[in-house]
């Protein structure tokens, strides 16, 4: 048997060290105690040196310090007499023939249960009321129940204690106010809590294929009650055929649904998942819709899954036929008008299958965009490619859709002027395509402003960015070096010049500076002077003032890096 720690032990590094692993030590001998499989002389022993080192108020002081803070006592003193305590009653009611022959036994337990009764099982700070669910689940698992309803003038105060703990939870779950600790979820605990002072004999069981709701009735949860989704992490779902199984992975996580299940009925789902053949019922730990995390069983795989389809999480529940997403869907990835997922739905729409994506993500390109060509549907100006030849970053978005969809989107955005189909990369298993033009179209164009109010929104919607953050983003984009030259040549001005001053500063032709200056007019960049405009100046006459627009002049100045 593991010695005790002497009664009071000054705090130390070393006496916290030998406190922790004597806990562990103890802990393991109540729960064999529990279960009927500790060696009766070993815990005889303990029970001998729990009597002798009992304070005389029914604490185990194990480290005592007389300016000891609370926190610390609550480790030290109500921890240690909770765990002992249930030691106590397990003992006193399964071996009443050792217990008549063990001195000062029922006064150690009475006096044990008058500080709880006094003393309370609230924890400390911001984890007090799952120190006192951890504490009744403690002394449940020991039989306190049964305890009191053999011995109710045992300890009457005792007694009266866990019927009004049990009442407290009852009214809390009833309320719905179940959350403590800083808004932490304790439902599904306190529930569990009640069937097992109440002696139901329920457990939870977590599903996660053929026993799911969505992939219907099997009659085995018929008497169970659904508490929802939940997740297990650390395991992988694969898809097995006719049925999934899960197998142990740290970087994967499994979908499912949690359910409250008879006892009883455990033994029938054995059976139906060929437990101790096919699968291992383990207990695991799951979190549940609410957030809450609680220890469930579940049925792990145990035969190999070599050249198996591992599911991603993303795709999950499982379902019949799930791997058939792996033959028949890809990733369109869109970084122009198609990013807008209103104007994709309108290619969609266009499809022999007009079924929305199963899947949209965001996805950062690693290529730059540019624009070019005339396109009619946008004003005869330029619209969005991806230049394949060099690295950079693209805001983009990409949607989950069949092979033959991406196919007939290729023929309606024109195979002439999309004409490839290039492979980006692979998420969850699944190819990522885009369209695009190869090699680079070597003509840059300005697009509309409608295009790109398009391509804006839909950048908007999928990345929450701000709109001065999006028109940097595209302006960046379009402006080539000679738009560049007439932006900064502006910039350089302490007032608005005209368009004769601007040929002749950048030393170019008047037909050149005309074409870049109505580009970055129809981006909203420049705005001709009104004294000019006021005086019958054309927009492109040589005597046209122009000057940068007041509130672009920031982003401006950032894109020019001035």
């Amino acid at each position: 048997m593991k010695e005790l720690l002497m009664n009071k032990a000054a705090p130390s590094r070393e006496a916290f060290q030998d406190f922790e692993k004597q806990m562990k030590d103890w802990l393991e001998l109540f729960q064999s105690q529990v279960k009927g499989t500790a060696d009766i002389e070993e815990v005889t022993g303990m029970i001998n040196e729990l009597i002798k080192n009992q304070d005389a108020d029914g604490y185990w002081r194990v480290i005592f310090s007389e300016d000891m803070p609370y926190d610390a006592k609550v480790h030290f003193w109500k921890y240690p007499t909770i765990l002992f305590t249930g030691l106590l009653i397990n003992f006193y009611m399964g071996n009443p023939d050792q217990c008549v022959h063990i001195q000062g036994l029922e006064a150690a337990l009475i006096r044990a249960l008058d500080i709880i009764e006094k003393g309370g099982i609230a924890g400390h700070g911001f984890s007090s009321f799952r120190f006192m669910m951890d504490a009744l689940n403690l002394l449940v698992e020991a039989g306190a129940m049964q305890f009191i309803g053999l011995y109710p003038a045992k300890h009457q105060g005792f007694t009266q204690f866990l019927l009004e703990k049990k009442k407290e939870l009852e009214l809390m779950l009833a309320e719905g106010k179940t959350k403590f600790d800083f808004n932490e979820e304790f439902g599904m605990r306190i529930e569990r809590l009640i069937h097992k002072m109440n002696g139901e004999k329920k457990i939870w069981l977590f599903v996660y294929g053929t026993l799911m709701k969505m992939n219907g009735p099997q009659g085995y949860l018929e008497e169970s009650e659904f508490r929802g989704t939940a997740a297990l992490s650390g395991y992988a779902l694969y898809d097995l055929g006719r049925y999934p199984g899960i197998v142990e992975d740290k970087e994967e996580t499994v979908k499912g649904e949690l359910y409250c299940i008879p006892q009883k009925k455990i033994g029938e789902i054995d059976a139906y998942e060929a437990e101790g053949y096919l699968y291992a019922r383990e207990k695991v730990r799951v979190s549940a819709r609410s957030g809450e995390s609680i220890e469930a069983y579940t049925y792990v795989y145990k035969k190999p899954v070599d050249g198996k389809r591992m599911i991603p999480f993303s795709f999950q529940p499982w379902y019949l036929g799930i791997s058939d997403i792996f033959d028949h869907y890809v990733w369109y990835a869109c970084y122009g008008s198609n990013i807008n997922y209103e104007r994709f739905m309108k290619y969609i729409e266009m499809c022999e299958d007009n079924s929305p994506p199963l899947q949209i993500r965001p996805r950062k390109l690693n290529h730059p965009i540019y624009f070019a060509k005339q396109s009619g549907s946008w004003q005869n100006q330029g619209v969005a490619f991806l230049d394949l030849s060099k690295k950079g970053s693209s805001y983009g978005k990409m949607y989950l859709i069949t092979k033959e969809q991406l196919a007939e989107i290729q023929r309606h955005e024109g195979r002439t002027w999309y004409n490839k189909k290039a492979l980006l990369g692979w998420e969850d298993g699944l190819p990522i395509y885009t369209l695009t033009h190869k090699p680079r179209w070597e003509q840059d164009t300005v697009p509309s402003q409608e295009y790109l109010d398009v391509i804006k929104q839909g950048i908007k919607d999928t990345y929450q960015l701000s709109d001065s953050a999006i028109d940097n983003y595209l302006w960046r984009k379009i402006l080539r070096k000679e738009q560049r030259a007439v932006l900064m040549f502006l910039r350089q001005q302490e007032h608005g010049v005209s368009i004769q001053a601007i040929t002749d500063g950048l030393e170019t032709t008047m037909e050149d500076i005309l074409a870049d200056i109505g580009k970055l007019r129809d981006l909203g960049l420049i705005k001709q002077d009104g004294r000019s405009v006021r005086a019958g100046v054309s927009w492109n006459g040589k005597e046209a003032v122009y000057y940068t627009v007041k509130k672009h002049r920031a982003m401006i100045d950032r894109i020019l890096n001035r």
